[in-house]
């Protein structure tokens, strides 16, 4: 199932499609570069937290992995209906684009 997604802003962007973005590991700095760039592919470069980069810099009151966790809410902001981004029901170390569990 290949869909297109409207960004946040309304229009449309690229092909999402359900699979894995990063797998096998928990190390901050992987799961960053690797969620910047699926947000850079998704968006066109065009979200505003890519437009502040100081803002994904880790410090005292912003940690490496609270910016990891902000960059995946805003990758699951661009979801289409129907699917989610985050980890993998039954992999934790699978990260990616995934369909939405219903409750039947």
């Amino acid at each position: 199932m290949k869909t297109r997604k409207p960004s946040p802003r309304g229009s449309f962007n690229t092909t999402i499609v359900p699979g894995t973005v990063i797998h096998g590991t928990h190390k901050e700095e992987d799961l960053f570069f690797a969620f910047l760039k699926e947000l850079q592919r998704v968006s066109d470069d065009q979200d505003p937290i890519l437009t502040r980069p100081g803002e994904l810099v880790p410090n005292e009151n912003y940690l490496a992995m609270e910016i990891v966790v902000d960059l995946m809410d805003k990758l699951d902001e661009y979801s289409p209906k129907g699917m989610r981004f985050g980890a993998h029901e039954g992999d934790g170390s699978d990260f990616g684009w995934w369909p939405q569990e219903t409750d039947e």
